[in-house]
């Protein structure tokens, strides 16, 4: 029998099943931050404005020849992922997670896979045909 569990339920050892979940996130073999950057984020969506880059500079002789500057910005909304689970009542009741724990374990490390395979999908297939920040295929000519 399995019994769905609320957050109530974990209040007193949430904040012990949090570190052990980001612990083994944190400490799972990672290749991503090789090729990728991780910005943190705390709103659900962030925007990101920067000055086109000018092509030279010349040598001033005579009027100056004026070019326009071009702003541009990107918009980037956070994804939301999830795994979940359920317990028996008795291994709740009888207090025996020891298994959720190394389950826990398990689910970090997964969800740390997930974003080095996210990193690998992009490259593989969407950088090749998608439109990237600067309207520009990220992979081109």
């Amino acid at each position: 029998m399995t019994m769905v569990l609320g957050a109530d339920d974990f209040l007193a050892d949430q904040a012990s099943y949090s570190l052990i979940f980001q612990n083994a996130f944190k400490e799972a073999p990672s290749n991503r931050d090789r090729i990728a950057m991780t910005i943190p984020s705390t709103t659900g969506q962030n925007k990101y404005a920067w000055m086109q880059m000018l092509p030279s500079v010349r040598r001033w002789i005579g009027a100056r020849q004026l070019k326009s500057l071009h702003l541009r910005e990107h918009t980037i909304v956070n994804s939301t992922y999830e795994d979940t689970i359920s317990l028996g009542v008795d291994d709740v009741e009888d207090d025996n997670t020891g298994l959720f724990r190394l389950g826990l374990k398990g689910f970090g490390e997964a969800f740390s896979a997930n974003r080095d395979q996210e990193v690998a999908d992009y490259l593989t297939t969407k950088a090749w045909a998608d439109l990237g920040y600067d309207d520009v295929v990220t992979f081109s000519d």
